[in-house]
């Protein structure tokens, strides 16, 4: 089975607020990301996911790949989300190499009880190896049923104190937002960066062996449970 590539790490657009492993723009990346139109969108807090069609069929992985730690249990699940969709994601999936998206079914830091759904496409890298700008992205996601994160702001920002102002409630649940996800409207690199907001931490691994509560739909869909 040959995998497609790992989805990039994305960036941070202010240190000291992730993960030691996380990368973060320099000041002139972050000086050109912020003079292109932007969509801002909510982070949302999941399990970073890929999915991607291998001879016909579709196949699905962590970020850590098919050998990766299962962490949750998550990859079941997701595999019978995916069966109850499966011709409609086969027929989308043509002239697509992969699909990114966030896995939402259990509740990492942020809790969430309004969701659309447990898939969230994050971004759809085409066959060309190209990734989709924003709105071949969400067209794409239409056109196969599946949604893409909250839009925040689309158009120009002043700067990083703009964006700080978009950090707030989450558009799908009652709890703070984790950060947001900015994305150039025209592809053009940097193309994505984040920016989460100031004390989140995410959980440890004692609270993943205690197991992790299941977040909510806004409406109850078709689901494996």
């Amino acid at each position: 089975m040959v995998e497609p590539p790992s989805y990039p790490r994305v960036p941070h657009l202010v240190g000291d607020r992730g993960s030691n492993d996380d990368v973060l723009l320099d000041t002139k990346e972050v000086a050109a990301l912020l003079r292109r139109p932007l969509l801002v969108e909510e982070k949302l807090d999941g399990a970073n996911v890929v999915v991607w069609a291998d001879g016909g069929v579709i196949e699905c992985a962590l970020r850590s790949g098919l050998d990766g730690m299962d962490r949750g249990r998550q990859l079941g699940p997701l595999r019978a989300w995916i069966a109850e969709r499966y011709d409609a994601l086969a027929t989308a999936m043509s002239g697509v190499r992969a699909v990114y998206a966030e896995w939402l079914l259990l509740t990492h830091t942020v809790a969430y009880d309004r969701l659309d759904s447990y898939l969230v496409v994050l971004d759809v890298l085409s066959a060309d190896g190209a990734f989709a700008a924003p709105a071949a992205r969400d067209e794409w996601a239409a056109s196969a049923g599946l949604v893409t994160p909250p839009a925040l702001h689309r158009g120009s920002i002043e700067g990083i104190a703009d964006l700080e102002r978009l950090l707030g409630e989450s558009r799908v649940g009652h709890l703070p937002m984790e950060g947001i996800a900015v994305r150039t409207l025209d592809g053009s690199a940097p193309r994505v960066a984040k920016l989460v907001r100031p004390g989140f931490r995410p959980i440890g691994k004692d609270e993943w062996r205690q197991g992790r509560p299941h977040n909510q739909l806004r409406e109850r869909e078709l689901s494996w449970h």
